[in-house]
């Protein structure tokens, strides 16, 4: 049945904008409400008969459903422990910021109040390296707020509740305007974007038209 289904998928292979068909595929939260748009905006322009279904949930339940064959593949920054039948098949760094509201940079009570940004729902991994490297300059440095969503962690950073770690594509126009500024600008904090599927395992063509779009 998988040799079949990967077989089916190859005839599939789109040739003009006559293809169709549908890709499921799952997205953290960041990812999928700033870096999806434009990619989706320009594969819908050249295969309008291709449907795309984004998920959006916690990386651990959107890697189950990758596991269970649910979802085609899934786009993230961080990744619990992944399943025996999953891979990371391709990788791009992105620059990330840790950022302050800019009337607080000097505040030392907020710089001491960390945002957490892992998945509240994985329990084998609560190591935070930028807190860390945080406590090297403000030893009482702690987490005051754990979320998945870094769209809520920009606008509690925004509302001066404390200190984020945040993609710069989330925070260009923040950084212009400063009202948000780095507070290690020297500091280079970088994380990989993630595609992760099931091995060995062909993805649809259109997908792979959406991906390479992305990456």
């Amino acid at each position: 049945q998988v040799v079949f289904g990967e077989i089916n998928k190859i005839q599939q292979i789109p040739k003009n904008q006559n293809a169709r068909g549908i890709i499921n595929f799952g997205a953290s939260e960041a990812i999928s409400n700033y870096l999806l748009s434009e990619p989706l905006n320009r594969v819908q322009r050249k295969l309008p008969n291709v449907h795309f279904n984004i998920y959006t949930a916690t990386q651990s339940h959107l890697l189950d459903m990758i596991s269970k064959g649910q979802l085609d593949f899934g786009l993230f920054f961080y990744t619990p422990k992944l399943p025996g039948n999953l891979e990371i098949s391709e990788e791009k760094p992105y620059r990330h910021h840790l950022v302050v509201k800019s009337d607080k940079q000097k505040n030392t009570a907020t710089l001491c109040r960390f945002l957490g940004s892992r998945e509240i729902d994985d329990v084998e991994t609560h190591k935070f390296p930028t807190l860390e490297y945080l406590r090297q300059h403000h030893p009482e440095a702690q987490i005051v707020f754990s979320s998945n969503s870094l769209s809520l962690h920009k606008q509690l950073v925004l509302k001066g509740q404390g200190v984020s770690v945040l993609p710069r594509f989330m925070i260009e126009s923040e950084l212009r305007r400063k009202s948000l500024v780095d507070i290690f600008p020297n500091k280079k904090f970088e994380w990989n974007l993630k595609l992760v599927q099931r091995k060995s395992e062909l993805i649809a063509p259109a997908g792979r038209e959406f991906l390479t779009e992305v990456f």
